[in-house]
């Protein structure tokens, strides 16, 4: 969707971008030794770009070499950055980029939460963004690149916005290509950034279901049984449990290999689901970062997550769940192979549900093999504090491999928390967040816009339908966390899923299949398709007699809603 701009670009970085009669500049500043900054100048050597052009400008800032290329393409500006380091000693660089323009924005978001202080900011890889609004205009800035996204922080400072690097280091002679871009908005708002983005980055792909864990279900029932639970509340999808051992504690990791009645007992549920639903998905619960095995922390001590005390962290839990970095090259990521193995030959599990697939409790760890690009970086000072690593980063190639490795199996995926780079994003994973806090949803705005049913007990259908608005109200689709009430006659999970999203905006999420909508209006598919309307009453049953007018218009079927506040509705494509 083009937008017409005009984009210039000054001899040492300074970008503008002119939309809508607004001029907004985009300067980039670096570090420098004793807390110093070096700054450009807008105007030195401005010069435009044209729409689907290119133009590179090179400058040294005193302490490392930018090489910029800005690429103007139909929606956004793309950057790619490569920082290189002239010299023979390893640097710690901060970049900041840094949005403004006569006057200050009227709004801004960052990392898609909305600012309510002159100076905000958050670290936020799922959600790399800062977005600032005009009264005519708005324009956001996102963080592209594998590395940019693991290191940026977004942040709003009095009448400028913008993104940043702050831990990004160097050894002589090195250098990276970091990319983003840069969003305007013409008459938009925050949600047409979001969207934008999200058809740029390919994150608008089907999401089955409907999906619940394993809790309410009679775990040791028979085929017949368990297929007649699943078809009674329309569930496609359930995840088992977590690993045990015979004492009851959790065998987490490759704990699992010691667990050898645990197993027996999945793959006997795993085998009776298949028989009694075969048109149900059972996976198995699987976590790449916490491992109870016996005697781990001396076995995998290379694999060890360390905190910046030096200390072997564990999981928060009651008793002690260490914590590990598992990678291509060292000893717990060999090992984990043992656990996909198990879950998917020995117990045949239909996929894998693996939670906090992104990282757990830190996203960057120390004493282990560096990632080449990572340092700790005194933001008063400037100086260098110390090597670290990104979690994301140093276990993506194993990740990665496991990824294709499961699929190449014919099984399905699903995991928990939203990628935290572009590599593991373009894997189109279905991937929920947690809703202990309804903001949790803004880490799926430019991801996969699904959000578990968690934030409090779903013990009743209205209960259920609550979540439902409220994940909604942030611009995403629910995913059931427990079912532990008896059916209803009707289930409006029945008519939720597949959904594949178009467009996400607050209160919506518009699909090809169907709408989910918390806001009353009128709504239709984009080629003018014939849909059935279920709308959900506040006590979760089906509205029977429902404020709802079809309209047609050129051919083009709409259907004009109106609901109160404890409704939402379900528009389904015939």
């Amino acid at each position: 969707q083009d937008v017409a701009m005009e984009v210039g670009v000054s001899e040492d970085g300074a970008i503008s971008v002119d939309v809508a009669g607004r001029t907004v500049n985009i300067n980039t500043r670096t570090s420098l030794p004793a807390a110093r900054w070096h700054e450009p100048d807008p105007q030195a050597g401005l010069r435009s770009i044209a729409a689907g052009e290119s133009a590179t400008v090179q400058w040294d800032t005193g302490s490392c070499r930018i090489e910029r290329v800005v690429t103007v393409r139909g929606d956004h500006v793309a950057v790619a950055d490569t920082i290189s380091n002239p010299g023979a000693e390893l640097i710690g660089v901060i970049i900041e980029h840094r949005a403004s323009s006569d006057t200050a924005p009227a709004s801004a978001r960052v990392a898609g939460r909305e600012t309510y202080s002159p100076q905000q900011a958050a670290y936020n890889p799922a959600n790399p963004s800062a977005y600032g609004q005009w009264p005519e205009t708005g324009l956001g800035l996102v963080a592209d690149g594998d590395i940019m996204r693991v290191h940026n922080r977004s942040f709003r400072d009095a009448d400028e916005f913008g993104i940043s690097d702050g831990w990004l280091g160097l050894e002589g002679g090195a250098s990276v290509t970091e990319e983003w871009s840069i969003y305007p908005t013409p008459g938009g708002d925050y949600w047409d950034f979001v969207n934008a983005v999200r058809r740029n980055w390919g994150s608008n792909f089907t999401i089955p279901g409907p999906f619940t864990f394993n809790s309410g279900i009679p775990y040791e029932a028979d085929a017949d049984t368990l297929g007649k639970w699943m078809r009674d509340r329309s569930l496609k999808i359930i995840c088992g449990g977590i690993a045990k051992y015979p004492d009851g504690k959790y065998a987490h990791g490759t704990g699992i290999l010691f667990a050898p009645e645990w197993v027996a007992h999945e793959k006997h549920w795993v085998q009776a689901m298949e028989e009694g639903a075969p048109e149900v998905q059972p996976v198995c619960y699987f976590h790449s970062f916490c491992c109870s095995e016996p005697d781990g922390e001396t076995k995998y001590a290379d694999s060890r997550m360390i905190n910046g005390a030096g200390e072997h962290i564990g999981y928060p839990y009651r008793y002690r769940l260490p914590l590990y970095v598992p990678t291509s090259e060292n000893s717990y990521g060999e090992a984990l192979w043992g656990f996909v193995d198990t879950i998917l030959d020995e117990i045949g599990a239909a996929g894998i549900y693996w939670d906090e697939m992104s990282h757990s409790v830190l996203w960057f760890a120390e004493d282990m093999a560096w990632d080449g690009c990572s340092v700790k970086i005194n933001r008063a000072t400037h100086e260098v504090v110390g090597k670290t690593t990104s979690v994301p980063l140093a276990s993506q190639s194993l990740r990665l491999a496991m990824v294709r490795h499961i699929r190449e199996q014919g099984k399905f995926l699903m995991g928990n928390t939203q990628p935290a780079t572009r590599t593991m994003h373009d894997e189109q994973i279905v991937r929920f967040v947690e809703t202990g806090s309804y903001s949790a949803m803004t880490n799926t705005h430019l991801e996969c816009p699904l959000g578990l049913g968690n934030h409090h007990l779903d013990d009743t259908p209205a209960e259920v339908a609550e979540i439902i608005r409220n994940i909604l109200a942030y611009g995403g689709t629910w995913y059931g966390h427990h079912y532990l009430y008896d059916p209803p006659a009707w289930d409006f999970g029945s008519v939720m899923f597949p959904i594949t999203p178009v467009e996400i905006r607050a209160g919506m999420v518009i699909g090809a299949e169907r709408i989910h909508t918390a806001r009353s209006g009128r709504f239709g598919f984009a080629d003018g398709a014939e849909a059935d309307v279920y709308v959900v009453g506040g006590d979760g049953l089906r509205v029977a007699d429902p404020d709802v007018t079809e309209v047609i218009e050129d051919g083009t079927h709409l259907y004009e809603i109106r609901m109160p506040g404890d409704q939402f509705a379900i528009v389904v494509r015939r």
